[in-house]
Parts: C-alpha cells; sequence; structure tokens
C-alpha cells in the first residue's frame, strides 16, 4: 500500500512516535476495510446510474480518504514537532494542504 508507505516514510523523517511502522501495520488494515467499504457504499448508491458514474465517484471519494490519512493521520498537529514543521517533511508538496 503506498499510502502506508508514505506515512511511515513521514513519521520516521519527522520522528514521530518511537515505534511507527509497528503502529501503521493495524491501522493499515484498518483503512483497506475502510476503502472497502466506501466502495461498496459507492458503488451500491450510484451503481444505478452508470459504472462511469459510480466509478468516478469512488475515484474521488477513494482520493479523500487518502488525502484525509495523509493530512491528519501521518502529520499529527498535537505531536511536537523536533524536526519538521508542524510534522511535514520538506518533500511534502505545498499544494496538498494539511
Amino acid at each position: 500500500m503506498v499510502v502506508s508507505a508514505v506515512v511511515v516514510r513521514i513519521w520516521r523523517e519527522c520522528d514521530v512516535g518511537t515505534a511507527a511502522g509497528f503502529f501503521w501495520a493495524p491501522l493499515a488494515l484498518l483503512l483497506w476495510v475502510a476503502t472497502a467499504v466506501l466502495w461498496t457504499v459507492v458503488v451500491w448508491a450510484l451503481g444505478r446510474y452508470g459504472v462511469g458514474v459510480a466509478l468516478a465517484a469512488g475515484v474521488v471519494a477513494n482520493l479523500g480518504l487518502v488525502w484525509w490519512v495523509l493530512a491528519v493521520v501521518a502529520t499529527p498537529a498535537d505531536y511536537p514537532d523536533p524536526l519538521c514543521p508542524a510534522n511535514v517533511p520538506a518533500w511534502w508538496p505545498e499544494w496538498v494542504p494539511v
């Protein structure tokens, strides 16, 4: 999972927690389940309008979920930021809000 790898990289570079990789493993499973539920709901709700509409809505909803995980979970505002300002690494794109 790309999101898992990015979150662990952010946590390691910004020194968020001591066992970031071990903490993220159960959350990766939870993210997988949330993605599956999200797609099931979107296809159930919008499938009658056509495959294209359901697919487009699913992609937008999934991108929203990924953004939320990367912006809120990966860069916790309540954690002290010893290395990265606001726990956002230097390579983080400025056009992605956190």
